[in-house]
């Protein structure tokens, strides 16, 4: 395979590609994304019964011939859980996740790290696997000092999260954020751990997106991503969204083609590309979205309570947008790196928010 810039990918077309969590929101799309390009794929589920409206969806996309497999993989944590699905494989892409938001560190955030680390051993032992690729999280990165000017490097690591992900019990359900980011940390970590450590002959490339926009692949029931709750509250309204504070965003499609990036291109080894595409605040949100669907009600804006690193601190309801929301200011030196990869499959950049927050909203009218 070749791009505009006719930089060859690592990995030829037709190659055969592991993907872990077939049936996530990005997993799906990715597998999808492959397909177009010419690559085989295995889908790993851990319910081949609950998800074959997967392999339905494809074969209704793509013909009875779609070069697609659905394997199960019943318990992803346990000792060589893929050795067997991996075999073939050129490439493995990890985009399995506890999105359940469980305070419970010991059950989130071990059985992520184990499961991350059982993905790598069976990497590790297929001769022809290139490339590993771990869906990590912009949270594993991202410092959330409202307000200051700081930058962000492939060194910069959140380190309040797992501090209060695991302190003593009781495990609130106010907790469940700080255990999901420190999940996401520690999953990393154990990655670049393993590659340190074990020396495996593939490369490895984490892909922290932030927050992601875009409708699902039409398989699905109406969903918009893990964090539909956020943007279904802003259409229905409710208070969910206030969940979440000021952030970057970044549309599905675009998180789908650094991935692939992180698989294909040669220039891209043992490296976190950060999916970071504009700068997401509720207050900006809610005035566009007023702009597009004029006749709709949406529920007050966001507005600054304390500039902390606590989430809660950042928001509440009011009913017109105020003049200032909690910023985020911060840098990230490695940003450019990630519209390269999508100037290299030929696009001119980032999609505009709009149109991602527009493809989703439409869904709900």
């Amino acid at each position: 395979m070749t791009t505009s810039s006719e930089t060859t990918a690592v990995i030829p077309t037709g190659s055969l590609i592991l993907v872990v969590g077939v049936n996530a929101y990005l997993g799906c799309r990715f597998a999808n994304t492959l397909i177009e390009r010419g690559y085989r794929v295995r889908g790993v589920v851990r319910d081949t019964l609950r998800c074959s409206h997967i392999d339905v969806f494809f074969r209704e996309k793509h013909g009875p011939n779609v070069p697609f497999e659905m394997v199960q993989v019943p318990d992803y944590t346990a000792q060589g859980a893929f050795d067997q699905v991996v075999q073939g494989c050129a490439g493995l892409i990890l985009f399995a996740a506890d999105n359940s938001f469980a305070p419970d560190p010991e059950i989130v955030v071990k059985g992520s790290v184990t499961m991350t680390v059982r993905a790598l051993e069976a990497a590790a032992t297929e001769s022809c696997l290139k490339r590993f690729v771990l869906t990590s999280s912009y949270v594993t990165a991202c410092l959330y000092r409202m307000g200051e000017v700081y930058e962000i490097g492939q060194d910069t690591w959140n380190t309040e999260y797992p501090i209060k992900a695991w302190a003593p019990p009781p495990y609130t359900p106010e907790r469940s954020l700080y255990t999901y980011g420190t999940a996401k940390v520690e999953s990393e970590q154990a990655m670049w751990n393993f590659v340190k450590d074990k020396k495996p002959s593939f490369v490895a490339n984490a892909v922290l997106p932030d927050f992601v926009t875009g409708a699902s692949m039409p398989h699905a029931k109406p969903s918009v991503g893990p964090m539909s709750f956020a943007l279904e509250a802003l259409w229905q309204g409710g208070e969910a969204w206030k969940f979440l504070g000021p952030q970057w965003m970044i549309d599905a499609e675009d998180a789908s083609l650094l991935h692939l990036g992180a698989l294909l291109h040669p220039n891209y080894q043992g490296e976190r590309i950060f999916g970071c595409a504009h700068l997401k605040r509720w207050t900006d949100w809610i005035v566009r979205l007023r702009a597009m669907y004029p006749t709709h009600k949406f529920p007050g804006t966001a507005t600054l309570l304390l500039m902390t690193s606590e989430p809660t601190d950042w928001i509440h309801p009011c009913v017109d947008p105020p003049e200032s929301e909690a910023e985020n200011l911060e840098i990230i030196l490695d940003q450019s790196r990630a519209e390269a990869l999508l100037k290299w499959f030929g696009k001119d950049g980032f999609r505009p928010m709009e149109e991602s927050m527009k493809e989703v909203f439409d869904t709900m009218v």
